[in-house]
């Protein structure tokens, strides 16, 4: 960041803090929310999903000039969960729209063509949405308790906190935006 820039100390803070947020997301209960508006805006977010369109495009185009198809699959689905990742996200029902978006994107559109690359923001994603849409008390006693635990820890992972019941709404926006970084880190690893 030049110095010249008058906004410049008030950029860089929201740099680092976001940098904060992303290695230690439980941090945010010590920011309030304005602080935390500013670090995930809507143009901030925008960005992100900019960003994550970008990158599916390169792939597809990488992918298609091999193999004569596209690696991510587009379908009504993914093009709309596309347009509206960059939305920031603001209580419980946004975040639930933002899994489903991101596992139509992430999981449907590749299907199986990314097996054998290690993806974790990608399974996290899956994951989070098995938490949403699905009951995860069937089974044996041993299996409830580990798929709860493995649940718990990826949501925590981006959030801070292990359920979204106990995140407070306007912290919603901190998952999304760990999560969008992570998937593009995610995507930047992928080789075709």
């Amino acid at each position: 960041m030049n110095a010249n820039i008058k906004r410049g100390a008030q950029i860089r803070q929201i740099i680092l803090t976001r940098k904060l947020l992303s290695a230690f997301p439980q941090m945010a209960e010590c920011l309030d929310t304005l602080a935390i508006s500013e670090v995930a805006s809507a143009s901030s977010m925008r960005s992100l999903a900019t960003t994550i369109s970008d990158a599916v495009a390169l792939l597809n185009s990488q992918y298609a000039s091999k193999l004569g198809s596209d690696l991510f699959k587009p379908t009504n689905r993914t093009v709309q969960a596309q347009n509206s990742i960059g939305i920031p996200v603001k209580d419980f029902q946004g975040y639930k729209a933002l899994v489903e978006n991101l596992y139509f994107l992430f999981h449907e559109g590749p299907s199986d063509r990314l097996q054998d690359q290690p993806l974790p923001a990608f399974t996290d994603v899956n994951d989070l949405r098995t938490d949403l849409q699905h009951d995860l008390d069937h089974g044996k006693a041993t299996k409830v308790k580990a798929k709860r635990r493995k649940v718990g820890g990826v949501f925590q992972k981006y959030s801070g906190v292990a359920t979204p019941g106990s995140l407070d709404p306007e912290k919603f926006v901190i998952v999304q935006t760990n999560l969008l970084g992570a998937l593009i880190n995610d995507l930047n690893s992928i080789r075709i």
